[in-house]
């Protein structure tokens, strides 16, 4: 995973430097790839370990990840409305209702 949060940090300087709203878009899109695939990276490391994954922990640690997620879109001027459905409904699992 270490590689992942190197591509990241180095994207995240370009994000920083970078003027053109299209190119930043283009950054955050890379971002928001490796957080994914990092995702992945753990439900698969959690299964194989045999936790649950609507343990209240692993929910937790997945809805901070499309949280992220959606702080990249949100900074990039992306769209953000499919991370707020996805924390929704991992909340509602974690709490058994909409919060």
């Amino acid at each position: 995973m270490s590689n992942e949060t190197e591509k990241f940090d180095k994207l995240e300087e370009q994000f920083k430097l970078e003027k053109s709203q299209v190119n930043r878009q283009s950054i955050a899109k890379e971002q928001i790839a490796i957080l994914k695939k990092v995702q992945m990276q753990l439900v698969e490391e959690a299964k194989k370990r045999g936790v649950s994954l609507n343990s209240y922990n692993f929910l937790e640690a997945m809805m901070e990840q499309y949280k992220g997620m959606k702080q990249i879109a949100e900074r990039a001027g992306l769209e953000t409305h499919q991370y707020d459905e996805i924390i929704n409904k991992i909340k509602y699992k974690m709490f058994g209702k909409n919060v």
